[in-house]
């Protein structure tokens, strides 16, 4: 019997054997609650079981346990093949350490060999459960330095005990800056937790002017692959480091490797009151896929800082790369409650409209500028230049008769709107335009004439007898616009239709004689 139980074991280590050589087997669980703990790792057939209770102290060497608590106590095994060895550790009576040595659970002498075993089982224990950890880093820091510190964490196998560890060096104000530099990049490739990495990086202040060592917690806070964490991450140095342009110049390049949209643009739209809008903050608004996203940012720098003209200037030429009209019109209206009349932003606003495809929306923005134009006579002429390019007649047409406010006799002015006229194809939008016009108070006479001019080249003889009728009953004893008016008739084809423009000519200037 004791001979088949043998075999059946070494059939089974044999089995073990044979499934690790195939997956590399590596299994590790822990139970670990307030006061105690238990783990378990395997590799192959080897495993190891810890059980704890209570305080335990371990030898400054990491060869013994030097002491324990009341009520405590350590067992370690280890398990390979048809062999276990174990030890358990517990508080004596008079407060010494007891120790029971037992191979294939059989009590054996606490000889050297078993001494060596615990030697050497303690390190392995002490990297795998982080057992006295915040101590132990402490001890390695002081006698070894970070260096010696970080070649320990190298050979951690266990992702919260490298963090306690690294958490001890966190503390330690006397670090120099190359010493931080590659305390903060040790971070980064060591944890593989992303909210305990971003905590521990967070919790890291390097000296005011350390440039390079903010440089490697930013180098840190890419490795971070959870895009929630790392926006969390860096809205907290924006807050903290806001008031440095160098700093946050850094933290808008890292912004731009956040995956997510979203997580992006709100990290972007924190920034805004802070400032300056540089170049990487921009670069950052363009990695932003989502057109929402990319407008509520855009938005946010236009209400914040678009009393920059040089700032407003690259939000509207950032508008570029959204996709959606809707979304581009959003940017443009917030952006017009800023612009200053003659200033560079207002070249940049019009070339923003044109990249709009939407006649309605680009209407739309183009009204909302049209208030802030104010006496600024070249940024009216471009204004009107603008809606001249709208394709639809009957955009066009409203947008010139809600602006027609902004019309003056200033040349540039008044040559860009009828300009904007003549490119509307449809007689009848572009003669209700001229008839708008022409009933404006303290209309010049520059400005008859282009309307006549105007209406000579619309293509529907009613169209023309519109205008012309109306202008006939403004003209009065005017001889010169009534002259003008008679030539434009001419080019009228249809007779009844010249007729009506000839008789109001003729009913009006008599009256005007009386």
């Amino acid at each position: 019997m004791q001979i088949t139980h043998t075999l059946v074991k070494l059939a089974a280590a044999l089995v073990c054997l044979c499934a690790v050589a195939l997956t590399g087997c590596h299994i590790e669980h822990m139970n670990a609650y307030q006061g105690a703990g238990e783990f378990e790792w395997s590799h192959g057939p080897r495993t190891v079981v810890l059980k704890m209770l209570g305080q335990v102290d371990i030898a400054e060497d990491d060869h013994d346990v030097t002491g324990i608590s009341p009520d405590g106590y350590l067992l370690i095994q280890e398990s390979l093949l048809l062999d276990s060895k174990a030890v358990e550790f517990a508080r004596r009576p008079d407060g010494s350490v007891g120790r029971r040595f037992l191979v294939g659970g059989k009590e054996e002498p606490l000889d050297q060999d078993a001494k060596a075993w615990i030697a050497r089982m303690l390190p392995e224990v002490i990297r795998r459960t982080g057992l006295n950890a915040e101590q132990r880093a402490a001890r390695i820091l002081e006698r070894q330095g970070l260096d010696g510190l970080l070649d320990e964490v190298r050979g951690i196998p266990s992702d919260s005990t490298r963090i306690r560890y690294l958490e001890q060096a966190a503390h330690d104000e006397t670090l120099a800056p190359d010493q931080f530099n590659r305390l903060a990049r040790a971070i980064g490739v060591s944890i593989g937790s992303d909210s305990r990495k971003a905590d521990l990086l967070e919790s890291l202040a390097p000296r005011d002017g350390e440039i390079e060592s903010f440089r490697a917690l930013l180098d840190a806070a890419e490795t971070i692959g959870s895009d929630s964490q790392k926006a969390r991450l860096l809205q907290s140095w924006i807050e903290r480091y806001g008031d440095s342009p160098e700093r946050l110049s850094l933290i808008f390049g890292a912004t731009r490797t956040i995956g997510s949209d979203s997580n992006k643009a709100a990290t972007l739209r924190q920034a805004v009151p802070f400032g300056p809008l540089d170049d990487a903050f921009f670069a950052a608004v363009e990695s932003i896929g989502s057109d929402h996203e990319k407008s509520g940012v855009l938005r946010e720098a236009a209400r914040r800082q678009g009393q920059d003209a040089a700032v407003l200037a690259r939000v509207l030429s950032s508008t570029k790369s959204i996709g959606s009209d809707s979304e581009k019109e959003a940017v443009l209206v917030e952006a017009a409650q800023q612009l200053v009349a003659g200033d560079a932003s207002t070249q940049a606003y019009f070339d923003a409209t044109d990249r709009i495809g939407s006649q309605s929306h680009r209407s739309r923005a183009l009204l909302a500028v049209a208030q802030r134009l104010g006496t600024d006579l070249p940024g009216v002429a471009r204004f009107f230049a603008a809606v001249g390019r709208l394709d639809s007649d009957g955009t066009k047409a409203e947008a010139l008769t809600r602006s027609l406010d902004l019309y003056s006799e200033d040349a540039q002015v008044r040559t860009a709107f009828f300009t904007a006229v003549d490119r509307i194809h449809s007689s009848g939008n572009a003669a209700n335009v001229l008839t708008a016009v022409s009933r404006r108070n303290g209309v010049g006479k520059l400005t008859w004439v282009s309307i006549i001019e105007s209406a000579e080249r619309l293509d529907s003889d009613s169209a023309k007898q519109e205008v012309l009728t109306a202008l006939a009953r403004l003209a009065g004893d005017d001889r010169e616009l009534s002259g003008r008016i008679r030539r434009a008739a001419k080019t009228i084809h249809s007779d009844s239709a010249l007729r009506a423009v000839l008789s109001e000519l003729d009913r009006s200037e008599p009256a005007a004689e009386e």
